[in-house]
C-alpha cells in the first residue's frame, strides 16, 4: 500500500517510527481494487486456455481408448 501513495518504506518507517519494516509486513493491506484485477486477469487466463483447446478430451474406458 505505501508503494501505492508513492512513499518509500524508508519514508513510511520515519514518519511513523518504526525501526524496522516488521509492521509493513504485518499490515501488508492489498487495495480491493488490486483483488479484483486479479481476479479479472485469471478469469480472463482461463477463458483463452478454454479456447486453445480444439479436439474433444479422448474417453479411456476400461484400459482402452473410446
Amino acid at each position: 500500500m505505501v508503494e501505492k501513495m508513492g512513499w518509500s518504506e524508508k519514508k513510511a518507517m520515519m514518519i511513523s517510527g518504526h525501526k524496522t519494516n516488521a509492521m509493513l509486513l504485518r499490515y501488508d493491506i492489498i487495495p480491493t481494487s488490486d483483488i479484483k484485477e486479479s481476479g479479472q486477469q485469471a478469469d480472463s487466463w482461463w477463458r483463452k486456455q478454454r479456447q486453445k483447446r480444439t479436439k474433444p478430451l479422448k474417453v479411456v474406458r476400461k484400459g482402452k481408448v473410446a
